[in-house]
């Protein structure tokens, strides 16, 4: 069960009423602006996963109107919970970093607060764009393209994306999205979605 935080650490913690106001969910952000700036306070960003089955995984720091948070203190340990024995592979040689990628990175003096379903979708959004990453890569072979791609269909199985309604139109938006720049499908995923602020591949082996 969550702590229920003191009146001192609510001022802190909780988001300001004008932040609920401008909840948006983070793939419509990325596909408008490339990336999402979580700041001014605690930014809550939307999730609407109904894929609740993780292990290890510290209670919410925080809970208001029916949501529940993690503060940053607690994302690294989300994230290796979130991460560790993932239910489908990275490609070879390319892993999980070991700790949250940037965009949970805020700095500054004020506490951010995370919607308890981001750190799920941050994650599926980085295996994902490993494997477009492959799937475009001129480099590859076009066995190894084809399997990437094959690999992709899985990301609608994923904790964070099963049953989220917010993705049910992705594919799509990725089309639309690329007939509007001209440019390939992956392309304009990966120019997208899988900026540093999500995908790096600092943590890959050689």
């Amino acid at each position: 069960m969550s702590r229920r935080p003191d009146n001192d650490e609510a001022e802190h913690m909780a988001p300001h009423p004008e932040t609920l106001r401008r909840r948006r969910t983070w793939v419509i952000a990325f596909i408008v602006a490339a990336c999402v700036a979580i700041g001014g306070g605690a930014w809550a960003i939307t999730s609407h996963s109904s894929d609740e089955a993780s292990t290890a995984l510290p209670s919410p720091a925080f809970s208001t109107n029916g949501q529940s948070f993690y503060s940053e203190d607690q994302i690294n340990t989300v994230w290796v919970g979130i991460t560790t024995n993932y239910p489908e592979p990275l490609p070879e040689r390319v892993n999980f970093p070991t700790t949250a990628p940037a965009i949970f990175v805020q700095g500054g003096a004020k506490k951010h607060l995370y919607e308890t379903g981001l750190p799920k979708e941050i994650a599926a959004q980085f295996w994902r764009c490993a494997w477009v990453d492959v799937a475009r890569d001129g480099t590859k072979s076009a066995k190894e393209r084809a399997h990437a791609q094959q690999q992709m269909r899985a990301f609608v199985t994923l904790p964070g994306i099963k049953g989220n309604p917010v993705f049910r139109s992705y594919q799509r938006k990725m089309t639309e999205l690329a007939a509007r720049e001209g440019v390939a499908p992956l392309t304009a995923e990966f120019r997208a979605n899988c900026g540093n602020q999500v995908f790096t591949k600092k943590g890959e082996t050689k």
